[in-house]
């Protein structure tokens, strides 16, 4: 019996999530990265700029331990221990990045290659926020995007409006 229960179950969830997959919905892409090696430059990025903020407060936590020891051992031992591994961090931090710089150029890869700009310009480059109308009735926003902001699909007017100068007009307030 409750196997029973279990494939009608395992029916009924399958066909209400083939209405959601054969349903055209459109997700918008919350990050601002196009592309995955893009997200990940980002986030290498990020904690390479975080390590060398924290490296020299590390540095300076482990001299308060050695100064503020008193002539205890263990505390002026924890003191060395924090700064040996803020400096050993840090040179991790330095040599993964300086791989990476070392297979880019032996690899012959730009910068501009790697995030997807070509020549230092964008194609079809527009300003964040900017509108145009698509066509009488719809009208796209420039959103900011990596590397390069880009248009938004169609944005449809609302009913009995139309698109003038990027926005939806009511008929009745479009100048002459």
């Amino acid at each position: 019996m409750d196997k029973r229960i279990l494939v009608l179950l395992s029916i009924i969830i399958f066909l209400i999530s083939a209405q959601f997959v054969l349903a055209q919905i459109e997700f918008l892409n919350p990050i601002k990265y196009k592309t995955l090696q893009d997200l990940i430059n980002a986030v290498a990025n990020f904690i390479f700029w975080v390590s060398l903020a924290i490296t020299p407060l590390m540095v300076l936590v482990g001299a308060f331990y050695i100064m503020t020891a008193a002539g205890n051992p263990k505390n002026v031992q924890l003191g060395q221990k924090i700064i040996l591994y803020a400096a050993i961090g840090l040179a991790l931090i330095l040599f993964a990045r300086g791989i990476v710089a070392l297979v880019r150029y032996v690899m012959g890869v730009s910068e501009e290659e790697t995030t997807g700009e070509e020549n230092g310009e964008c194609e079809d480059a527009c300003t964040v926020g900017e509108r145009k109308c698509d066509d009488e009735t719809h009208y796209r926003i420039c959103r900011e995007e990596q590397p390069c902001p880009e248009w938004s699909e169609p944005q449809p007017c609302p009913s009995g409006w139309v698109c003038f100068d990027g926005e939806c007009e009511n008929i009745g307030n479009i100048p002459e």
